[in-house]
Order: C-alpha cells, then sequence, then structure tokens
C-alpha cells in the first residue's frame, strides 16, 4: 500500500482516493468532480461536496481482495 501523500499531489481526475487529517478527523474515500480549479471532492455517496482545505493527506485505495466474494 502507498503512504500518505499531501494533498495538493491528490488526483482531479475523478479517481476515487481516501483522504484523511485537516478539518475533518476521520479517513473518508473522496473523488474530484468539476474542473481543476471550480470543482470539489465529493464523498461516495454524493451527499456532501468538500472543498479545498478539509483534507491534508490522500493515498490511493488498496487493491480489492484476490478471489472470493469482498464482503
Amino acid at each position: 500500500m502507498s503512504e500518505w501523500q499531501p494533498i495538493e499531489t491528490a488526483p482531479k481526475d475523478g479517481t476515487s482516493i481516501l483522504v484523511c487529517g485537516g478539518v475533518l478527523s476521520c479517513v473518508d474515500m473522496v473523488s474530484w468532480q468539476g474542473g481543476k480549479k471550480r470543482g470539489g471532492w465529493h464523498t461516495e455517496d454524493g451527499s456532501c461536496i468538500l472543498h479545498g482545505g478539509f483534507f491534508d493527506y490522500w493515498m490511493p485505495l488498496p487493491d480489492p481482495p484476490k478471489g472470493g466474494d469482498a464482503k
């Protein structure tokens, strides 16, 4: 698995990532939606739009388990 990286280096192409730190003290999965300058971080369920300053770090999602059903 990758190490946590500064949020400024996070992909802004719709890729789902894990984020943490900053205003929110939990780990969450988000993706950037909209343009690079006028977009925002969206949670995977679409219930929240988060803009810059909410997170300090990000990392790519881990690979899914191999074989069997992931539950």
